[in-house]
């Protein structure tokens, strides 16, 4: 199997990284080509945020290799920037044959790498190269993110070192297992993203009370701030934790359910709200960010949540002044179901595109493994008839040094024929002579 390492960097954080990357392939039996890409001109660090935000784009040396048809697997490799760096993109835009590629994308970073994601930083940079790949028809199957200052997590320490052998173990993972890694990766990204909104979340509600205790003017007393901020913050925490450990991270969705319908209801209740549609509403809006986990038992349980929280207002509504009714438990019943049927037709049909996406990989596999078969057998053939046609020229020569031994041989005799003839007539003349005389 060929594989394609594609990198830029810029302080050489970056190219250990890509160096530590083929050896383990190598070690692998992996047949591995480095591309280094090279900006026309170098910048500091500064100038290159400045391009990236206000230009977008940049100029690079001419790549050696142009076309990438000829390889099974693509690596590409970027400082972080919270995109990916602009030498690469272009690069990225610019080769032949990258579509309908497995590909894979590692990159350097200067703080740790699982802080990195609930920073925004590692969250955007994947995001941009998933919509890079999304643009060129290519499959990611692999992402790493490694330090390039705290030597705990650099690429030669136990800790990179685990990660760059399952990075690289990507390459080898049977057809059978990709719907599996998709699934798991869309959960993965859910999760992700979920806590990027929560901390966000958190974070603005905290400036939104600093505000409101700088100018007097008190929404939530402390109590209040903090019984609201809990849910969040423990969500997160237990989220991110999950994710990163890749242990028991199915749960994380019905964590956040819960978080979210909680600090709802508890805001409901602490600010009093007087309006039944803003209450309804809050629950729906949440069953639909639900939704996007394409998971129909998630906005069930989230459903069930959110019927929870209603209950509870139900019993409480005297002492906020709401007035609930069974018809709006009713209404927010039909709005869980409706929302229901429309996420399992959803993850439905993100089943279908996965299913899809397998086939095709796997007739693609199998049309490789047959075209490699028959390459073989005509290689076969040909280095048979090659021997043959050694064979029978070594038969003809055998054959023509025979004949021009035989040539030989008869010249010679003739040569001799002649010559004793001439002896013959020279005998009979003189013989002749003595007896005239």
């Amino acid at each position: 199997m060929k594989v394609l390492i594609v990198y830029y960097s810029r302080t050489g954080g970056t190219e250990k990284v890509a160096e530590a990357i083929k050896k383990e392939l190598e070690q692998d039996k992996y047949e591995v080509d480095v591309e280094r890409i090279r900006p026309a001109k170098e910048h500091n660090s500064f100038v290159w945020q400045f391009l990236r935000i206000f230009i977008g784009e940049c100029k690079i040396q001419e790549p050696k290799i142009k076309d990438v048809s000829k390889y099974d697997f693509i690596f590409f490799g970027s400082p972080n920037w919270t995109r990916v760096s602009l030498p690469i993109v272009k690069y990225f835009k610019e080769a032949r044959g990258l579509d309908y590629k497995r590909v894979g994308f590692f990159s350097t970073t200067l703080f740790f790498p699982k802080m990195e994601w609930y920073l925004l930083s590692a969250y955007l940079l994947n995001l941009s190269f998933s919509r890079l790949s999304e643009k060129r028809n290519c499959k990611v199957l692999s992402f790493l993110l490694l330090s390039s200052f705290f030597k705990r997590w650099k690429f030669d320490s136990n800790y990179g070192q685990k990660r760059i052998k399952a990075f690289c173990s990507d390459i080898s993972m049977p057809t059978a297992s990709l719907e599996n890694q998709a699934i798991v990766k869309n959960e993965i990204d859910g999760n992700r993203t979920a806590s990027v909104i929560i901390s966000v979340v958190c974070f603005l509600f905290f400036i939104f009370q600093l505000l409101t205790w700088f100018f007097g003017k008190y929404f939530f007393s402390t109590q209040e701030f903090l019984i609201i901020l809990l849910p969040g913050a423990i969500s997160y925490l237990l989220v991110a934790t999950l994710t990163e450990a890749g242990k028991k991270i199915y749960f994380g969705k019905y964590i956040i359910a819960v978080a979210a319908v909680s600090t709802w209801t508890v805001v409901v209740f602490f600010l009093s709200v007087k309006s039944v549609a803003v209450v309804i509403f809050g629950y729906v809006f949440l069953l639909m960010l639900t939704s996007f986990f394409k998971n129909v038992k998630s906005v069930l349980f989230t459903g069930t949540c959110a019927l929870s929280g209603y209950i509870f207002l139900l019993f409480w509504q005297d002492k906020i002044g709401l007035f609930l009714s069974v018809i709006d438990f009713v209404i927010l019943f039909l709005a869980i179901l409706l929302i229901s049927l429309i996420t399992h037709n959803f993850q439905q049909s993100f089943l279908k595109v996965i299913k899809a996406q397998d086939d095709t990989e796997e007739a693609k596999m199998a049309l490789e493994i047959k075209v490699k078969a028959r390459t073989r057998e005509l290689r076969e053939i040909a280095g048979g008839l090659e021997d043959k046609v050694g064979e029978r020229t070594s038969e003809l020569k055998d054959k023509i040094a025979e004949l021009e031994r035989f040539n030989k041989v008869a010249i010679g005799r003739e040569l001799k024929m002649i010559e004793l003839k001439k002896e013959i007539e020279n005998l009979k003349r003189g013989q002749s002579a003595s007896g005239g005389n």
